[in-house]
C-alpha cells in the first residue's frame, strides 16, 4: 500500500519559549537559529491601536507590568520588560525580523485583530508566506471576504488559562464522536486550508479524515521526542513545538 509521505513543517510556538521569552525578538530569532520553518506568535491590539504581540488579555504573566494589553498604549506597553530586557514586539517588528528568512502563523482573537493582521500582510508583501489562524470562526470568515489569498486555520481549541484548556480537553475526550464531528463542522464553516489540533485530538482517524477532505493538519504543542515522532508517523503537515531544534528529524 503507498503511504502519504509529508515534509513536516516545524513550527517554533511562540519563538522557541524552552529557551527565550516567549513572543520576544529575541525568542523568534532563537527559533530561526534552531531551523524553525515558521513561526507562531499571538496578536491583541493595544489602546493606541497597534497590532502587538503577546498571548495573554493582560501583560501580568509574560511582564514586570500589570493590566489588560486593551488599556495600555503602545508607548506604555514599550516600557515594559518582557524577560531577559526584550519589549513587546509590535507586528510590524515581527514582521520586519522574519519575512526574509522564515514563515508566519498569526493567531487573532477578533475581526478587528483580524482586518489589521490582514492589512499588513498585504501591505508586506508576505501572503504566500502566511497562515492566520484562530479559535474563532467568525474573524477566519473576515479574512477569506477580505482577502482570500492568505492562507487561514482553525485551532480546536485554545482557552485562555491552562484550567480552562484541561477541563476543555476532559469533556472534549469523554464526548468523542460529539468532539470529532464538531471540529469538521467547525473547519468547514471557518472556509479554511488548515486544521490546527492539540495533540490530545491528533488521532489517526481525524488526521486521515482531515486529509481526506483536503485540509492540511497542524498539531500542537508538541514537546517530547516520542510525541513528535508519533506525529509524523501519523502523517501530519505540521508540528508545533517550544523547542524548534527537536524538530530537525532530517
Amino acid at each position: 500500500m503507498h503511504t502519504r509521505k509529508i515534509n513536516v513543517l516545524k513550527v517554533g510556538h511562540r519563538g522557541a519559549p524552552g529557551y527565550e521569552p516567549e513572543n520576544t525578538l529575541r525568542s523568534f530569532r532563537r527559533a530561526i537559529e534552531l531551523g524553525a520553518g515558521m513561526i507562531e506568535l499571538d496578536v491583541h491590539l493595544c489602546k493606541s491601536g497597534e497590532a502587538v504581540v503577546i498571548h495573554d488579555l493582560t501583560v501580568d504573566r509574560t511582564t514586570n507590568g500589570t493590566g489588560k494589553v486593551a488599556s495600555q498604549t503602545l508607548e506604555e506597553l514599550k516600557l515594559l520588560d518582557a524577560g531577559k530586557g526584550e519589549t513587546i514586539p509590535t507586528l510590524q517588528e515581527v514582521i520586519n525580523l522574519v519575512k526574509k528568512s522564515c514563515a508566519l502563523n498569526i493567531e487573532i482573537k477578533n475581526r478587528q485583530t483580524a482586518k489589521i493582521a490582514a492589512e499588513l500582510v498585504c501591505q508586506n508583501g508576505i501572503i504566500d508566506s502566511t497562515h492566520i489562524t484562530s479559535s474563532y470562526i467568525r474573524p477566519l470568515k473576515t479574512i477569506f471576504k477580505m482577502q482570500k489569498g492568505i492562507t487561514t486555520g482553525l485551532i480546536h481549541y485554545a482557552a485562555r488559562t491552562e484550567f480552562r484548556q484541561q477541563l476543555f480537553y476532559f469533556f472534549s475526550l469523554l464526548l468523542w464522536p460529539i468532539t470529532y464531528m464538531l471540529i469538521l463542522r467547525r473547519a468547514h464553516a471557518a472556509q479554511v486550508r488548515w486544521v490546527n489540533l492539540a495533540r490530545v485530538f491528533a488521532t489517526k482517524r481525524l488526521i486521515k479524515t482531515l486529509h481526506r477532505l483536503n485540509y492540511k493538519v497542524a498539531v500542537w504543542i508538541v514537546n517530547d521526542q516520542r510525541e513528535i515522532q508519533k506525529m509524523r508517523g501519523r502523517n501530519v503537515d505540521a508540528i508545533i513545538s517550544d523547542f524548534p531544534d527537536r524538530l530537525n528529524f532530517e
